[in-house]
C-alpha cells in the first residue's frame, strides 16, 4: 500500500504562513486596554469605542451588580403568576448596557445586518422600572417591554399592566434602535 503525505491546498499553505508569527511578533505582547477611572465619563465613551460598543456611555457595572442583574435574568417569565426577570427593579442605563452585552451568554445585542440572528429574541425588559433613563441609541432591537400580541388575547388586564415597563418610557425611546417591540 502506497501511502503519500496529505498534500495541502495553496491556500491552506499560505493561511498557515500568513498567522504565524515572526520571533518578534511573538515577544511583543500587547495588553488589554486599561479601563477608565469610575467617574472619567469621557474615557468611558472612548474605551467603549475602542471596544466596539459605540453605543455604550456608561462605566461599567460593579461585580455584585452583575451578578444582582445575572441572578434576575435567570428567572423564568409567567404570565399568569406576573413573574417578570427585572419586574419592579429599578434599572439604570450602565444596567441595560451590561444587559445588552451580556445577552445570550454574551452573544451581545442583535445584530440586524446578520441574517442567522434575525430570529433571535431581545432582551426582556417586562416589568422593569425604567424611570428617567436615557436609553438613546442603545441596540435594544426585539426587546420584550410587554405581551406579545398572541399573550395578550389570553391574558386579563392585570396580567397586561403587570408586563409593561414602568415609567414614561415611549420617550426616552424616541432615539433607541427598536425595530420591533412585543407589547
Amino acid at each position: 500500500m502506497n501511502r503519500q503525505p496529505a498534500r495541502r491546498s495553496l491556500f491552506h499553505v499560505l493561511l498557515s504562513a500568513l498567522r504565524r508569527k515572526t520571533p518578534e511578533q511573538a515577544k511583543q505582547h500587547v495588553p488589554p486596554p486599561q479601563r477608565p477611572a469610575p467617574d472619567d465619563c469621557d474615557a468611558w465613551v472612548a474605551y467603549w469605542k475602542e471596544q466596539g460598543q459605540p453605543w455604550r456611555t456608561e462605566p461599567e457595572i460593579d461585580l455584585k451588580r452583575q451578578a444582582e442583574l445575572a441572578r434576575c435574568r435567570a428567572i423564568v417569565p409567567d404570565i399568569k403568576k406576573g413573574t417578570y426577570p427585572f419586574k419592579g427593579m429599578k434599572l439604570t442605563r450602565a444596567d441595560v448596557e451590561w444587559l445588552l452585552e451580556t445577552h445570550e451568554n454574551s452573544r451581545g445585542p442583535m445584530d440586524l445586518s446578520d441574517e442567522t440572528q434575525w430570529k433571535r429574541e431581545g432582551l426582556d425588559l417586562r416589568g422593569a422600572d425604567l424611570c428617567e433613563v436615557n436609553l438613546h441609541h442603545l441596540p435594544l432591537t426585539r426587546m420584550r417591554g410587554g405581551l406579545d400580541l398572541s399573550e395578550l388575547r389570553k391574558s386579563t388586564r392585570e396580567q397586561h399592566r403587570i408586563s409593561i415597563l414602568s415609567g414614561e418610557i415611549g420617550r426616552k425611546l424616541n432615539k433607541a434602535l427598536v425595530l420591533r417591540w412585543t407589547w
